[in-house]
């Protein structure tokens, strides 16, 4: 997902030109970050399937309400910065932080065994 975020956010102008004109030329600076906050919600929502398979439903609204706070915060700041490449970014943020929360819940929370090693293939 991320190699092909990156290539989206490569090309954004190009994809922008080709697709919409010239008069939508603006919209390629979010195209190339919500690429990268589409990429990092997939991995977080594969991540948010493991949750629900073990029945953790309340991991899943901590991992949420945690990843409201780059939303809450860019209110503060949208006197600042241009606000649709702000909320753009805060999204992108809220979807690192979310993918963060499972993936350190699943290492360090249920320290998941790792297989034995060893010189020998078993036969099949």
């Amino acid at each position: 997902m991320l190699p092909i975020a990156l290539l989206v956010s490569i090309v954004s102008n190009q994809l922008v030109v080709l697709l919409f004109g010239r008069d939508y030329l603006p919209a390629a600076p979010l195209i190339s970050i919500l690429s990268f906050e589409a990429a990092f919600n997939g991995l977080s929502f594969i991540a948010s399937q493991f949750f629900i398979v073990l029945s953790l439903p309340k991991i899943l609204f901590y991992r949420q309400l945690f990843s409201l706070i780059p939303l809450i915060s860019s209110i503060f700041l949208i006197s600042y910065f241009e606000p649709t490449i702000l909320m753009a970014f805060a999204m992108m943020v809220a979807a690192i932080i979310r993918l963060l929360c499972a993936f350190f819940y699943i290492v360090i929370r249920l320290d998941p065994p790792n297989p034995p090693v060893s010189g020998k293939l078993s036969p099949l």
